[in-house]
């Protein structure tokens, strides 16, 4: 195999991890797996949620926060990613984007109460001994059709 095809098939791969990893999170988040959701954190991670949580630090802090926001309030969760962009940016080392649409509902048995929103992520990732895993993400809603009337999506104080 050629240098430049070996390259190619390489970052191919990359790709591949990046996509399922955030694959992962979503799916992991969709099915309130909070704990498996977190494991897609390094441990020294940052979450920047604009308009939203504000900013989380550590994989814990994330979990809590964003656990203690989501599970009070909605039944189901859907995450729809699209345009996913990735690029590596050294041997270990990644960024990504793509956009996001959000759906929840309430109360699972009435499902045409719900939330849903657009937003826009951005992340940095980290290839460790366990794989790639995300070291920032930031995430702004830019449009919603309703209200969040539970105001799940507002800065938490301690």
């Amino acid at each position: 195999m050629s240098e430049d095809l070996a390259k190619l098939v390489y970052e191919h791969e990359q790709i591949r991890q990046l996509t399922k990893l955030i694959a992962t999170y979503h799916q992991r988040a969709d099915a309130f797996d909070w704990a498996g959701w977190a494991e897609t954190f390094v441990e020294d991670a940052e979450f920047t949620f604009e308009h939203g949580f504000g900013l989380m630090k550590g994989k814990q802090g994330i979990l809590d926060i964003c656990r203690s926001s989501m599970d009070p309030y909605y039944d189901l969760m859907q995450h729809i990613m699209i345009n996913l962009d990735f690029e590596l940016t050294g041997p270990d080392t990644a960024t990504g984007k793509a956009n996001l649409i959000f759906t929840a509902t309430f109360d699972e048995t009435k499902r045409d109460n719900y939330y849903q929103a657009g937003g826009i992520y951005r992340w940095t990732f980290r290839k460790t001994a366990a794989g790639w895993r995300i070291a920032s993400a930031y995430l702004d809603f830019i449009w919603n059709n309703g209200n969040d009337t539970d105001a799940v999506f507002e800065t938490k104080t301690a």
